[in-house]
């Protein structure tokens, strides 16, 4: 989670711009960057974890998400979303591992949905025109590119 580590700082300012400084908003995708990133090295095992990241993603998954404020108030907007990002993440796995025709650049695109995440909560807290507003922006910030994925590939 080193690598993570040093771009929370980072994400916690875009997350203020990008939410309107909503804490509670800004607190739930931090969490879940941080959830999502521990599942896929579990998953992956290409980064080690040490005993307290996981400890930290599963206590966010069982308690400080289900009680966050606006996750609770959005939960009905915001499950089906990360339920369908969770199937394209197992969907993307799979595209890795079999590597048939193109699959690599189709894993690269379904690994970045959790950003579309961020564009719906900015969108529940600005309005649409708002959340079409930092699209763009949340877009931009994703950071990974296809040949850093198949690098990753590569050397896993």
């Amino acid at each position: 989670m080193k690598d993570l580590d040093k771009e929370l700082p980072i994400f916690e300012t875009l997350f203020k711009e990008w939410f309107l400084n909503n804490n509670h908003a800004i607190s739930f995708c931090l969490q879940m960057l941080k959830v999502i990133h521990v599942w896929d090295d579990l998953i992956d095992k290409d980064n080690e974890l040490d005993d307290e990241d996981i400890n930290e993603a599963f206590t966010n998954l069982m308690v400080s998400i289900p009680l966050n404020p606006f996750y609770q108030s959005n939960q009905i907007h915001i499950a089906p979303m990360m339920h369908n990002i969770i199937l394209k993440w197992h969907t993307a796995n799979v595209f890795e591992k079999e590597q048939k025709k193109n699959d690599i650049e189709k894993a690269y695109m379904l690994r970045a949905e959790l950003y579309q995440l961020f564009v719906l909560c900015a969108t529940l807290i600005g309005g649409r025109d708002w959340g079409r507003t930092v699209s763009v922006p949340i877009w931009r910030a994703y950071g990974e590119s296809v040949k850093e994925l198949e690098k990753e590939i590569k050397n896993a």
